[in-house]
């Protein structure tokens, strides 16, 4: 939304309060809407090598970056204008570093969206990053050799303590030059390869909450590859892994938004927050 000059009627209403000409306060919905844009890459990869699985929350644990925005908008039950409410941004991890809209908030906060606003209006954006954090879904990668054929085994869990579905999955995987992509034969629902780009990939449409997505591939080794020693040399570093979801329920940072009320200007406020995310998050 285009910038607009400060409502006339901001002055009228504190004037109302002033004289307590306002009696009945009006009922105000503020309606926040705070959605990231995460990029995360994988801080240890758990049960490659041949390892055994590494259980508990350390295998959880990514690089983060996130850029996220927050909005909002105002209904309000008083027909000549809306009421301003005070903003606070919170972040529980104080890693957070916001910029607010000078258009619609003030050096103390205080928010006012003109009553012709009637949709979302941009009332900050923020960055966070961290070194260890958990992310909602955790990507495992296993990679096996039986002769010259090779199995790569990809494993996608959902946290059991978040709200919500994770949507939109996507997870793809580069194959590297000693393997034969006409031999290549991907196993699970929603596969695909790209032979320009020599990329397999597959789609999932919905996780749930503490759910599973198993998908594997297995190709031939070139035999240039063999007799060079390619194979034996390799590692999970040779087969990158990416990953793309969203989801429509939580955030991965712990940024937030409150509204308090304006003294000299009462209102029942009713605060509605949504939150969203998408992440793009790699095996290198």
């Amino acid at each position: 939304h285009n910038a607009r000059p400060p409502d006339p009627c901001l002055g009228m209403m504190a004037a109302k309060a002033d004289v307590g000409i306002m009696m009945v306060p009006p009922r105000m919905e503020v309606r926040f809407t705070i959605h990231e844009d995460a990029s995360s890459f994988a801080a240890s990869d758990a049960g490659t090598d041949g390892e055994e699985d590494k259980e508990g929350p350390a295998q959880w644990l990514s690089h983060v970056a996130v850029e996220g925005t927050v909005h909002a908008r105002v209904i309000s039950s008083d027909a000549s204008g809306n009421v301003p409410f005070r903003l606070r941004l919170t972040d529980d991890d104080c890693g957070a570093r916001f910029l607010v809209n000078a258009n619609f908030v003030d050096e103390y906060n205080a928010v006012y969206i003109p009553k012709g606003e009637i949709g979302m209006v941009s009332l900050a954006s923020y960055v966070w990053e961290a070194e260890e954090a958990a992310l909602p879904v955790l990507l495992r990668r296993r990679l096996k050799y039986h002769g010259n054929t090779c199995q790569l085994e990809l494993t996608v869990l959902v946290s059991a303590e978040i709200s919500g579905d994770i949507l939109d999955l996507t997870v793809a995987v580069s194959l590297p030059p000693f393997i034969d992509d006409v031999t290549l034969k991907p196993k699970g629902h929603s596969n695909s390869y790209d032979n320009m780009r020599r990329l397999v990939k597959w789609k999932c449409p919905k996780l749930h909450t503490g759910q599973t997505w198993e998908v594997s591939a297995e190709a031939e080794v070139f035999p240039w590859a063999m007799i060079e020693g390619t194979k034996e040399d390799s590692g999970e570093g040779d087969f990158p892994v990416l990953l793309r979801c969203q989801c429509h329920t939580i955030v991965v940072s712990n940024a937030d938004a409150k509204a308090y009320t304006v003294e000299g200007f009462p209102a029942m406020l009713v605060v509605i927050k949504s939150r969203s995310f998408r992440l793009l998050h790699r095996l290198p």
